[in-house]
C-alpha cells in the first residue's frame, strides 16, 4: 500500500512479515482512530485505484487489505 504505518489485529507477527535477522519480531498495543476506512484487495487496489494515496484521493483515512497473511491496517498523514 505504500508508506505508511501497518497495524494488524493479533498479537502474533506472521513468519511472513519477519526479516532474514528477525527472531519474534515486536508488539505494541495502540487504540487507533482508523477515521473512514477503505476495503481493498490482497493487492491494496480498489474500484477507485491502487494504494493508500488512491484511497487518500477518494476521501479515505485509512485501509484495510488482505495480503494473504491476515489483515491489515494502513494509516497515513496528510503531512
Amino acid at each position: 500500500c505504500g508508506g505508511a504505518i501497518y497495524f494488524t489485529d493479533t498479537p502474533v507477527l506472521p513468519p511472513t512479515k519477519f526479516g532474514p535477522d528477525t527472531k519474534q519480531g515486536a508488539i505494541i498495543e495502540a487504540t487507533v482512530d482508523m477515521g473512514h476506512m477503505a476495503e481493498m484487495g490482497p493487492m491494496c487496489n480498489a474500484t477507485f485505484g491502487r494504494s493508500l494515496g488512491a484511497a487518500r484521493r477518494h476521501g479515505y483515512d485509512s485501509v484495510r487489505f488482505n495480503p494473504g497473511d491476515g489483515d491489515k491496517y494502513v494509516i497515513s498523514s496528510a503531512r
